[in-house]
């Protein structure tokens, strides 16, 4: 090709080019070499002007087209025409479901598939039309940057600091299970923030105002990548749903408050996650009195006549049933109060020892109650059926009553009685789980013994105990089934179990009359 041949094409591509820049969607975003993806709208029309070879341009796509819009246009402007007839022809085997020659992770193959509606070429430019939306997820320390992609406007009511937390107590493990004990960890910073403008709660805790995630998304905050089961993962920065609405989202008028959780309904869910959500409240109805709390209805609660423990638990911190707006489906809110969860429990571990000052109250609410002292101050909790059943169950729980200890179910107990219950205690022993999340309300920091198998990898009672100052002791076994090398299986986690006796029998009751 003749030197004056290559400059007319030249001319004629960005000629080409800049009528596309004129006439586009906005914001239209040209990315020059050195250029990444401005923070802000998140552009209708993203043109990448690298003039990138073939397999370069596909891998910066994959990187960079979830940025655009839904319904906008991805073009690359290549080197020459062909290599735009290349790039043309690795978007044309995506779009046909076929394997493009660049190399391209299955999974990111398919969703750049879903998210194409089109292919075309003009000289030098291809111009892909994007249908799929994709998110953004955005974490507690970038929660600002929301407003600069939504037209939502942040105010932060309330923060406490980050901070370092040593509780005053002893840990202590026998077999193997459970990590390294928690002596000290960093506490995030907390904030009790309100989201004006037009946010949508999805299904399962999914909370976005347009194309962006909003960091009460994600009840692992500090756990990175950010995660929610209810959205497919496109790369570790953006998302979809995986369940799209089928309908119109409705507008539900007023100011919210965030309660929703992970399985809603669940005492267990509730105990841990709900509550650490709840020390805003009072913030909230600061700011304003109308303000009503959002939790959702489970689906396999909808229907049926269920009375949620959510309804005594709240009752006991102070919020009547009027004020609580029970959610089944998708809705657009005006107003959003949200608070920082003051419990992680996965890896970083933490919990702010404020969190107290929530179960108090709580407690006391369900005190006022409850029966008279029962008397019984050494509790065994037991679980008799269900997930992680210990198979020898009764034997530990002679072990036990032979102790001294009473053996409780609690689920088998009003919640008044349970707050009771573990308010007089003054030591506790019992299986690992939901049954003992109710330590919160052992106010009376009592010593602890958990019996728990290596695979459930949960450390509420760790974080439960550290804030209330309890003395914990952990004796593991060996589940039925555990973990793939290096994975995780939730069939392991709720495993079933023995205890072993022969590991650890004697060592139970040496400590058993030493607390």
């Amino acid at each position: 090709m003749t030197p004056l041949r290559t400059r007319w094409q030249e001319h004629r591509s960005r000629r080409r080019l800049d009528q596309l820049v004129r006439h586009a969607a906005r914001p239209c975003v040209v990315l020059r070499p050195g250029d990444t993806v401005p923070a802000g709208r998140p552009p209708a029309t993203l043109v990448d002007d690298t003039a990138p070879r073939p397999a370069r341009a596909m891998r910066r796509a994959a990187r960079q087209i979830w940025h655009v819009t839904q319904g906008g246009q991805y073009v690359v402007v290549a080197a020459d025409e062909a290599a735009a007839i290349r790039i043309e022809a690795q978007w044309r085997a995506l779009e046909a479901g076929e394997r493009p020659t660049v190399r391209i992770r299955p999974r990111l193959r398919r969703e750049l598939r879903r998210t194409i509606s089109g292919v075309r070429r003009d000289g030098r430019l291809v111009v892909v039309d994007k249908v799929g939306a994709s998110l953004l997820k955005v974490g507690e320390t970038q929660a600002a940057a929301v407003t600069s992609r939504a037209d939502v406007a942040l105010q932060v009511l309330a923060r406490h600091e980050e901070s370092v937390f040593t509780p005053a107590r002893t840990v202590t493990s026998r077999g193997t299970g459970g990590g390294e004990a928690l002596t000290s960890w960093r506490v995030p910073p907390t904030e009790v923030r309100q989201w004006t403008g037009d946010v949508t709660l999805h299904e399962g805790m999914v909370v976005a105002a347009g194309a962006t995630l909003l960091p009460e998304t994600f009840k692992w905050f500090e756990h990175q990548p950010l995660a929610n089961e209810r959205l497919r993962d496109i790369t570790p920065r953006f998302a979809r749903l995986r369940n799209e609405p089928t309908a119109p989202v409705r507008r539900l008028a007023g100011s919210h408050y965030f309660f929703e959780y992970k399985n809603s309904g669940h005492y267990g869910h509730l105990m841990t996650e709900g509550l650490a959500k709840l020390w805003g409240w009072e913030e909230a109805r600061r700011h304003d009195p109308d303000v009503r709390l959002v939790v959702r209805r489970h689906r396999r609660d909808r229907g049926r006549p269920t009375v949620r423990p959510d309804v005594a638990v709240l009752a006991a911190y102070g919020i009547s049933p009027d004020d609580v707006v029970w959610l089944e489906e998708p809705v657009v809110v005006d107003t959003l109060f949200t608070a920082t969860p003051q419990l992680h429990n996965k890896e970083p571990y933490s919990i702010d020892p404020r969190i107290t000052e929530v179960w108090d109250r709580v407690l006391h609410g369900l005190l006022r109650d409850a029966p008279a002292p029962s008397g019984r101050e050494r509790i065994f909790v037991t679980r008799r059926a269900g997930h992680r059943l210990c198979h020898n169950w009764a034997e530990v729980e002679a072990e036990f009553t032979d102790a001294g200890f009473g053996a409780v179910d609690p689920s088998r107990h009003t919640l008044p009685e349970q707050a009771r219950l573990f308010h007089d205690a003054r030591a506790v022993g019992g299986f690992g789980g939901t049954g003992m999340f109710n330590l919160l309300f052992a106010d009376q920091s009592p010593p602890v013994v958990v019996l728990n198998h290596a695979a459930y990898d949960a450390r509420n009672e760790e974080l439960i105990t550290a804030a209330r100052g309890s003395d914990l002791h952990y004796l593991w076994s060996a589940p039925d089934r555990d973990h793939p090398a290096g994975g995780f299986d939730y069939r392991a986690f709720q495993s079933p179990w023995r205890f072993d006796t022969e590991q650890h029998g004697e060592a139970l009751r040496v400590l058993l009359r030493e607390i």
